[in-house]
């Protein structure tokens, strides 16, 4: 299927006909369903929900039918972890269903840098772009997301190819005019979505374009909704929950528990960071959030505390590996959205407004 773009509903997706066997309309199961004008069939699972196994009549089933390829699902690049019904869509995500085999790398490939337009002989310089996923050793099998630049990879469209260097960029030189679709593909990895480029110099008649010497072109048909503005606001995040602003908890009543949101954001969150710092006295102390601890430092002030990763999805929590010591603690938010805007500075207020400090105390 091309790239479709849909807006999730709060219609319930219900494939074998039984009530109790529904998934979220605003999940992967949701937006599948729209995309492929409900054209796909998957079997129920009471510990799973609905797996995929069909689309638009292509066969792929897992489990006692898996003969080697599966449909595989994607968030954002990377593969998902939970199922079709498990996936919580937001504004701005992307969601790829790909079928592979297990010997496969995992991993998506993304095509940047194709304009609108090129002109014939003008060499057209993209970019391709890795995000894997990979897995550590049991019992945890922790997950790790990259994302690199991808070399060795074939780009090609209108009978032309390049190969992409270790920076990921390949040039392509068309002389043949007209609309060309360009993809990148390695074996053993998922290929990019098509991206169209029209080989045009601008008066040769192509896409659009007007010889001279030939009659005007009919009137154009009204023109299509304005594009919307790019993204250049942050997006506003609300921490803490429940925590009021300046609240005390007693030793051993603290929070372990930390909460919070994301309002509507155009463009998608790319990701949610958190820092949590606290004074005692003289000591000041930072959470480390790859380490799981506490650590000194050397200069008190939250800003000199260090925002660490809890993924992309809002509503989120993090639960901290043990009770809260005696101190005062300024809990911040900052969301990072895909078009590259970072919340900055402080907005503090009551549980429920849009704020990304909490201050708040242990006794």
């Amino acid at each position: 299927m091309p790239r479709t773009s849909i807006t999730t509903t709060d219609t319930d997706i219900v494939l074998d006909g039984v009530p109790a066997h529904s998934c979220s309309g605003f999940s992967g199961a949701g937006a599948l369903e729209q995309a492929t004008a409900g054209n796909w069939t998957g079997p129920w699972s009471d510990a799973y929900q609905y797996s995929v196994a069909t689309i638009k009549g292509v066969n792929y089933p897992f489990g006692a039918a898996y003969t080697g390829k599966y449909w595989s699902l994607y968030l954002n690049g990377y593969a998902a972890s939970s199922g079709i019904c498990g996936i919580n869509l937001q504004q701005g995500d992307s969601l790829l269903i790909a079928a592979v085999n297990d010997s496969d790398a995992n991993s998506v490939l993304d095509l940047s840098g194709v304009p609108a337009k090129v002109a014939p002989g003008t060499p057209l310089t993209v970019g391709v772009t890795r995000f894997a996923t990979s897995y550590g050793p049991a019992p945890d099998y922790l997950t790790e997301n990259i994302t690199e630049d991808a070399s060795g990879v074939t780009v090609a469209g209108g009978g032309i190819s390049a190969t992409t260097g270790p920076n990921g960029k390949a040039a392509l030189t068309f002389t043949a005019r007209g609309p060309v679709g360009i993809r990148a593909s390695k074996s053993g990895e998922i290929r990019s979505a098509t991206e169209t480029v029209c080989v045009t110099d601008g008066a040769d008649g192509f896409c659009g374009t007007t010889k001279p010497g030939d009659p005007a072109p009919a009137p154009a048909p009204a023109p299509a909704a304005a594009a919307s503005a790019p993204d250049v606001v942050a997006a506003v995040g609300s921490a803490g929950g429940s925590i009021g602003e300046q609240q005390h908890f007693k030793r051993g009543k603290s929070p372990r528990e930390l909460s919070g949101t994301v309002d509507g954001e155009a463009s998608g969150i790319k990701e949610i960071r958190v820092r949590l710092t606290r004074r005692n006295g003289k000591l000041c102390e930072r959470y480390d959030g790859a380490r799981e601890r506490w650590v000194k430092m050397k200069r008190c002030g939250a800003e000199n505390g260090t925002f660490f990763s809890v993924g992309d999805r809002t509503p989120w929590t993090y639960l901290l590996p043990q009770a809260l010591t005696k101190g005062r603690y300024v809990f911040d938010t900052q969301v990072v959205d895909r078009a590259g805007n970072v919340t900055r500075g402080a907005t503090r207020g009551k549980p429920g407004e849009a704020r990304n400090r909490v201050v708040f105390h242990v006794d």
